[in-house]
């Protein structure tokens, strides 16, 4: 029986490259949706903290960082993002910023660098967590 050339299978060089993709993609993937599965964490608990009695409208600014570090206690989020809470008045609107970057190493000396913007309009609480406005620039042109 004669077998045509196209019929041989995966060669060498095609197992060589897949097993070279497969790792480089598979820690690539681990770090990358760690990082967004620890984001959804911070989101759950900005939308939790949104709800608490008393309303974090009435709170000093003091007080809502406080409430929001023991929301992320509960919820297990440690880190950069319980490091990063920032409460910013604009007007009458009133923001709670949770922005942080993660640094993740990959191979050797190349560091997989995520940026994380989560924003709570504590006049719209429903709306959270995407920035609607860059509280940065609106404080800086007050």
């Amino acid at each position: 029986m004669k077998v045509s050339r196209r019929q041989r299978g995966f060669v060498t060089p095609k197992n060589t490259l897949l097993v070279l993709l497969l790792v480089f993609f598979i820690p690539f993937a681990i770090k990358v949706g760690n990082a967004y599965f620890n984001n959804t964490f911070v989101e759950a608990a900005l939308v939790s903290a949104s709800q608490l009695d008393p309303p974090l409208g009435e709170m000093t600014k003091k007080q809502i960082k406080s409430k929001i570090r023991s929301v992320f206690n509960l919820n297990n989020v440690r880190g950069a993002p319980a490091e990063s809470i920032e409460v910013v008045r604009v007007k009458r609107d009133m923001f709670v910023n949770v922005n942080y970057e993660v640094r993740e190493p990959l191979f050797f000396n190349i560091d997989l660098v995520m940026k994380f913007d989560n924003q709570l309009d504590l006049s719209d609480p429903e709306a959270c967590c995407k920035p609607k406005v860059d509280t940065a620039e609106v404080s800086k042109s007050n």
